[in-house]
């Protein structure tokens, strides 16, 4: 039920700052690893061929309070002991962190690849529900490993 209380705006705006600003630079890190030449100026990820724009949507929180919200959920339903409910809920933070990034990095190779129209149309939005699948199975990894 803590998560249905709303966040006063200013944690919100500085959450989203500073998730954007870390999915930013962990994105351009994972570009770098995977042989993609990316550059990172505050949110904007500029590559050979394209330039995309972590903007507040694409920042991961509302991924992050629902991945939360699961975790609390399946922590209380599935683990027995205090202290595996705990690390259980607090893996999903991470799990979502990483889910993020590697959305963006999907989005920024194929706006390099094929161009920003095509990663900003369909992929954009089927991105999100692929990605959040990965997560979930995460989450439900963590849970398997913990019993």
């Amino acid at each position: 039920l803590f998560f249905m209380i709303p966040f006063p705006l200013v944690v919100i705006g500085t959450a989203v700052l500073r998730l954007k600003l870390f999915a930013a630079m962990c994105a351009t890190v994972v570009l770098h690893l995977i042989g993609m030449p990316a550059i990172q100026q505050g949110s904007t990820i500029t590559m050979r061929n394209a330039t995309v724009l972590v903007d507040d949507p694409c920042s991961g929180l509302r991924s992050l309070l629902s991945l939360l919200t699961l975790g609390i959920l399946f922590a209380y339903l599935k683990q027995t002991r205090l202290s595996r409910r705990v690390l259980f809920f607090l893996s999903s933070i991470p799990i979502a962190i990483v889910a993020n990034v590697i959305r963006i990095v999907m989005l920024a190779g194929i706006a390099d690849i094929y161009g920003v129209d095509v990663a900003l149309k369909f992929f954009h939005d089927f991105s999100g529900f692929l990605v959040f699948g990965l997560a979930l199975g995460g989450l439900s990894l963590v849970g398997r490993v913990l019993q």
